[in-house]
């Protein structure tokens, strides 16, 4: 699957007709590396979309691409250096950075709410319900969580495994195995696999 996506983006390389095409594809490029854990690929390529054409989707990918490698506080201040008020996109990407980092879940909880007000999505509600389970507000972090994963037609991985997350906080042992293990056949990025995976490890060791 990686060297389709590959594929992909080298015949939209060829098809690129402009300065905007190009920096689109060295994006699709980045997010394919990332997929694939091959972060610092992902970091260095939507910096070359950056430098093509200053946009403020590649600065948030380029931020999601620092926060999958560990570097959340980078993450963070190039987020914030965005002006979040009009853009719920943005507002969705800083509340999740904020929860992943662990730090004001107040503040993550108000632009969560605030990002989905403006349409709600799978995304927005999966960055929701995944604040609130943060908060360790369980209940109502499952309500959202559930509406985001069926949103998306139970196709998303890391949807999957956030639900499960909440199942496990809330006692539902079994019911958070179930997902996960579901979530592995949902091909999840390499980053959610590993995550994935620790869950199940640790789970099914505690239920023998």
């Amino acid at each position: 699957r990686q060297q389709e996506a590959l594929d992909a983006a080298d015949r939209a390389w060829e098809l690129a007709d402009s300065n905007y095409r190009k920096a689109q594809v060295f994006a699709l490029r980045s997010r394919v590396a990332s997929q694939y854990g091959r972060y610092d690929d992902s970091i260095a390529l939507i910096k070359e979309a950056q430098s093509i054409s200053a946009s403020v989707y590649h600065q948030a990918q380029h931020a999601y691409a620092l926060l999958l490698s560990g570097r959340g506080q980078e993450a963070l201040a190039l987020l914030r250096e965005l002006d979040e008020a009009e853009n719920p996109e943005i507002m969705n990407e800083l509340a999740f950075t904020l929860a992943e980092v662990g730090e004001d879940l107040d503040q993550a909880e108000t632009l969560a709410r605030r990002a989905a007000a403006e349409g709600e999505t799978g995304t927005k509600l999966n960055t929701l319900g995944y604040v609130l389970y943060k908060r360790g507000l369980f209940g109502e972090a499952e309500k959202y969580l559930r509406l985001a994963y069926e949103m998306m037609n139970r196709s998303d991985a890391f949807h999957a495994y956030s639900l499960g997350l909440v199942l496990d906080a809330k006692g539902d042992k079994q019911g958070a195995v179930a997902l996960w293990r579901e979530a592995l056949t949902k091909h999840p990025s390499v980053h959610t696999r590993a995550r994935i995976e620790a869950s199940l490890a640790k789970q099914t060791a505690s239920l023998q």
